[in-house]
Parts: structure tokens; C-alpha cells; sequence
């Protein structure tokens, strides 16, 4: 008699996003699975995307928007950021700071609701960079992720935006953005993860000076002249704390470069255009 081969763990099996290669039987034949990848979708920016397949990248400064629907579940993913550096102004000299790096392994819940900011370059609108003289740099914009709405404590995840350049051959260059604490100018300090840089720097804003220092975190102090001596300003910091609605398995974070040094070499390639001229943020495929 041959043997019965059972609909009803067929069925369930399918149910459950599994199909058998091989039904199974009475005389304990052997179950292959393979597991089938539901649809994850999420919304940034007014368009609909899988986090199952698709990997999304913004590299234009600005406040953008992005929601989980309440039947996805939670989505877990890498993301990547890139603070935006500062500027040299209109006097040239040493090199504007360049913006951190900061990634992880984040979770995004059912539901809820971010805020994704990705700095503007110095002198810009986005991202806390402090402003400057007309002929010194400004700071850059941090790049972050926060929940709901913009604030110091909705923050989960950020990387600092660097400081201003100091003017011609009599000036100092910006310090590097991002780290737990950015890079720090002559005569001014970077922004760390309790504090801001003095002079001027803040929660989420960089100092205005002369030379502006970066946004972050803590954004950087700005630089003042000293005698015939013009620094730049300093950078602002990284954050790779989470938020109890935006939970971080784990993260790194990283400085950029200071004095016109080139980008944090841990900076993805699709990403290596940023750090200078503006900030970068990028959702790569999930990881559960």
C-alpha cells in the first residue's frame, strides 16, 4: 500500500512561509525547508520601499521623513551616516574640518514614526553647522536619525558635521566631525556627548564665530582670532546611543579628517562622495 502523504502538514507548512521539497510520510521521510522572504515595507520621503530588497541612499541636504506601517512589524536593518564638513570661506587657507561617520545595526518599530536629517555643508540650513564672518568657513551639518521630531532627546544615531576654516596663511584649519568627540581647533574644543565645544557650541548646534564649528551631537566651538592667528572652528560629535523607540544592536562611529583631511576611510564606497560637500545617509537590505 503506498504511503499517505499528509495535506494537512503540507498546508500548514505553506501557511507558515515554508515549502517542502518533500511532502511528508508515515514512514518519516526527510523535510527540506526554504524560507520565504515576506514583503517589509517601510516609506521614506513619500515613496514606498522593501527593506527586504531595496537599499535606499540620500545624499542631498535637508529634513526627510520615514515611517514603519503599523502591519510591517519591525524592520531591522544597517544604516549608514555621514556628517557634511564646513567650508573654507571666501580667504581660502589650511581646509575646512570634514564630517564623521557614524553606522549600526538598528531596529525600526511597527508604528513609529523618524525624523532622518542629512547635513548641510558649511554655511547651510540643515544639520546645526554654526555660521561664520563672511570670509571664514562655516560648520557643517550633522547627519542623524531621531524618532518623532527633532530633538536633543529624540536623538539615536548621529554622525557630527566638521568646523570651519580659519582665513589664508594666517589661519588654522577646521576640526574633524564626528567621533565620540570632535575633532578640536586651536583654541576652541569639539562637542562631546555631554557638552558642547567652547566657544558657542550646543546641543545640536555648532558655535558662531568668526569660524563656525560643526553641528553634532554637541556641536563644536566656533574660532576667534588670536592676535594675528585665525583658527577654524571645531567639529561636532557622533551619537550612537539608540532611543527606547529606535534600538541599536550595535554601532560605530567615527571622526572625519581635520585641516582639510579626506573622509573617515571607514566611510562604504556608495557614500565616498560625502563628507565634504554634504552629509549621506543609506538603508541598506535587512538583516532579520
Amino acid at each position: 500500500m503506498a504511503p499517505f502523504k499528509s495535506s494537512l502538514a503540507k498546508s500548514a507548512g505553506k501557511l507558515f512561509g515554508v515549502f517542502n521539497q518533500q511532502d511528508l510520510s508515515l514512514r518519516g521521510a526527510t523535510q527540506t525547508n526554504r524560507k520565504i522572504t515576506l514583503p517589509k515595507p517601510f516609506v521614506f520621503n513619500g515613496t514606498t520601499y522593501d527593506a527586504s530588497t531595496d537599499v535606499v541612499q540620500e545624499t542631498s541636504a535637508g529634513e526627510y521623513t520615514l515611517s514603519i506601517p503599523s502591519d510591517t512589524g519591525n524592520i531591522t536593518t544597517i544604516v549608514h551616516l555621514v556628517g557634511a564638513g564646513g567650508n573654507s570661506g571666501g580667504q581660502g587657507g589650511p581646509g575646512a574640518g570634514t564630517g564623521g561617520y557614524s553606522t549600526g545595526t538598528v531596529t525600526f518599530l511597527t508604528g513609529e514614526t523618524y525624523k532622518v536629517i542629512i547635513g548641510s555643508p558649511g554655511g547651510g540650513t540643515y544639520g546645526g553647522g554654526g555660521g561664520s564672518d563672511p570670509m571664514r568657513g562655516s560648520g557643517g551639518g550633522y547627519t542623524g536619525i531621531f524618532h518623532s521630531s527633532v530633538t536633543h532627546a529624540n536623538a539615536a544615531i548621529m554622525a557630527g558635521g566638521g568646523g570651519g576654516n580659519g582665513p589664508g596663511s594666517s589661519g588654522g584649519g577646521g576640526g574633524s566631525g564626528g567621533g565620540l568627540t570632535g575633532g578640536s581647533a586651536p583654541y576652541s574644543g569639539g562637542g562631546s556627548q555631554t557638552a558642547g565645544g567652547s566657544p558657542g557650541g550646543s546641543a545640536l548646534q555648532g558655535g558662531t564665530n568668526l569660524a563656525g564649528g560643526g553641528g553634532g551631537y554637541y556641536g563644536g566651538g566656533g574660532g576667534s582670532d588670536r592676535g594675528s592667528y585665525s583658527p577654524g572652528g571645531s567639529g561636532g560629535s557622533g551619537y550612537i546611543g539608540g532611543h527606547p523607540q529606535l534600538p541599536i544592536a550595535s554601532a560605530s562611529t567615527y571622526n572625519g579628517g581635520g585641516g582639510g583631511g579626506g573622509i573617515s576611510p571607514e566611510v562604504p564606497a556608495p557614500l565616498s562622495g560625502t563628507g565634504v560637500n554634504a552629509g549621506g545617509f543609506r538603508i541598506e537590505m535587512s538583516t532579520d
